[in-house]
């Protein structure tokens, strides 16, 4: 981190003296320049006479709290990657830190392992964001033909010719635009991605379009649910077994990790997994080496893992059924889906789609959808996200 990092500078927002020196200090011996700020406001003139990489951000200043500094920094324009930390913690400040753009959250006392593993995670989703604000114009600034809602259905080779803009998305809105921008910036490194969001917005998609974008494309994507798999099994199923390794054990299995080599592990609901599994799975995060049930031989293998929760991880590590060390290890680059309903006219190019594509798989003829029914879908909730109105879709077509 020292090599790639050096050069990047830290913003601590921290009113208490002695806090503040000695993170100056833990941050300084990976090469990283720190600069204090007091106050809230000490915090706001030091962002607008220069540049900082990120920022670490006490929530119980003087002046303001550290999430009303957050709002404020949302509404000026300014966002920079922060890592809050305090004494005063609670499950509803760490949500509503991170609802107001907080990339991490830390409980005081801290660690220097775990402060600088945060702020290094914290320059890297940094990294990614400048990437995505340097590239170019988006589809729709190049297209300024793009659909709008009254424009009938594409036609299926035109939506092929948009498949590499939307990695298996459909959708044009500013939220997608974002995400597509995020999966081409994460999908170059080799660091771990968590990928959070409601059910149905599409995580294991993301998953994959994150693996076609990158290096390991040649090599296997193997989907891992979590959530689906009897807690007395799925440490055969991740890591495999030897034959005779247990009852039932009748012939070796690879296991999802080996299967994986050289590709990309996709660990879906990773917050269902057992606590006692989640430490083997960090061993081998840590070592890149596993064992098979019953079997001797240490294996090395090199995979890329990517995971993905419904849940609020900080949640899942406060109410201690998520390993904190573990949530380091996996949230390296952070890719937050948005819910359908923030998707705005995503919701009418994701219907039409799915028109098209039921209508086509059950002999109909269905070609467009008015008006009328367009503003009734706009104006619902969709808390099944992508997969309710797709099913809702598809039952139309049928009945």
């Amino acid at each position: 981190m020292t090599t790639i990092y050096h050069k990047a500078s830290i913003l601590i927002v921290e009113d208490t003296p002695s806090l503040a020196t000695l993170y100056q200090i833990q941050l300084a011996k990976v090469g990283l320049s720190a600069t204090v700020a007091e106050t809230g406001q000490d915090a706001l003139d030091a962002l607008a006479n220069r540049s900082y990489d990120a920022m670490l951000l006490d929530l119980q200043l003087p002046d303001m709290s550290g999430v009303d500094l957050l709002k404020q920094l949302a509404t000026n324009d300014a966002s920079i990657t922060t890592v809050m930390i305090t004494a005063h913690g609670s499950i509803n400040i760490a949500t509503e830190a991170m609802r107001q753009g907080a990339y991490d959250f830390l409980m005081k006392p801290v660690s220097e392992d775990r402060l600088v593993d945060s702020i290094h995670n914290a320059l890297e989703q940094s990294k990614l964001t400048e990437a995505k604000e340097t590239e170019k114009p988006t589809r729709l600034e190049q297209e300024p033909q793009a659909t709008t809602q009254e424009q009938p259905i594409k036609s299926p080779s035109n939506k092929h010719e948009t498949q590499p803009t939307n990695f298996g998305f459909v959708g044009s809105s500013p939220q997608m635009q974002q995400i597509y921008g995020m999966i081409k910036s994460v999908a170059q490194s080799q660091a771990s991605v968590f990928i959070s969001g409601e059910s149905g917005t599409g995580k294991e998609i993301c998953a994959r379009a994150i693996h076609d974008a990158s290096p390991r494309h040649a090599g296997p994507f193997i989907a891992l649910n979590c959530a689906a798999i009897p807690k007395d099994l799925i440490e055969s199923e991740l890591f495999g077994h030897r034959k005779g390794a247990f009852t039932g054990a009748t012939a070796d299995r690879t296991g999802a990790v080996l299967s994986a080599q050289g590709g990309t592990l996709f660990l879906d609901e990773i917050c269902e997994m057992d606590i006692g599994l989640q430490s083997k799975l960090l061993r081998f995060l840590q070592t890149g080496q596993i064992q098979r049930v019953g079997d001797d031989k240490v294996r090395s293998v090199d995979i890329r893992v990517v995971c993905a929760t419904n849940r609020s991880p900080i949640e899942e590590v406060a109410e201690g059924h998520f390993r904190e060390d573990l949530y380091y290890r996996l949230h390296i680059l952070a890719l937050p889906l948005p819910p359908l309903r923030e998707r705005g006219q995503d919701i009418i190019e994701l219907a039409e789609h799915f028109l098209t594509k039921a209508s086509k798989e059950e002999g109909k003829q269905f070609q467009s959808i008015d008006t009328a029914a367009k503003d009734w879908l706009l104006s619902r909730p969709w808390p099944g996200n992508v997969r309710q109105l797709e099913n809702l879709i598809r039952s139309i077509v049928v009945l």
